[in-house]
């Protein structure tokens, strides 16, 4: 996913199970980027967010690892934590508790400009089982039915 909004909002619903080198930028325009709505593969995801003249907003699973660096110049940064209801002000870096521990981890890259930044994360009832259906490395392979 590489989007470019310019005076235009951008709003997603990942439904994907990985985030690689992942990528939205808007000038003059919001971005709602929502997380929760498909299960992400074991393992690390990156993701770049930048606004100019613009808000972001970020919804993500509470189990899901998190790591913040956030670049920001007249923007306000918040990360809200639904289940416990605590709101942070971190300045320009975050991560979750427990983050190395996660089975799976989302490092966030945000930039903004003259806009808020807020990371939403939710409680949700998908929690990945490694042991499962997931490979434990990338380059697994599966065998395909036979027609």
């Amino acid at each position: 996913m590489g989007n470019f909004a310019l005076f235009n909002d951008v709003k997603r619903v990942a439904r994907g199970s990985r985030l690689e080198d992942e990528s939205i930028k808007t000038v003059f325009g919001d971005v709602k980027l929502d997380l929760t709505q498909a299960p992400l593969a074991t393992g690390d995801h990156d993701l770049h967010l930048l606004t100019l003249f613009g808000d972001i907003k970020i919804r993500i699973p509470e189990h899901v690892g998190l790591s913040i660096n956030a670049r920001m110049l007249f923007s306000d940064f918040e990360v809200e934590t639904r289940s416990s209801g605590v709101d942070e002000k971190p300045g320009s870096s975050w991560q979750s508790e427990h983050f190395d521990l996660a089975s799976v981890r989302v490092h966030l890259s945000l930039e903004g400009l003259f806009g808020d930044i807020e990371v939403v994360r939710v409680p949700t009832d998908r929690v990945p089982n490694p042991s499962a259906d997931t490979p434990g490395y990338e380059g697994a392979t599966q065998r395909l039915p036979q027609e």
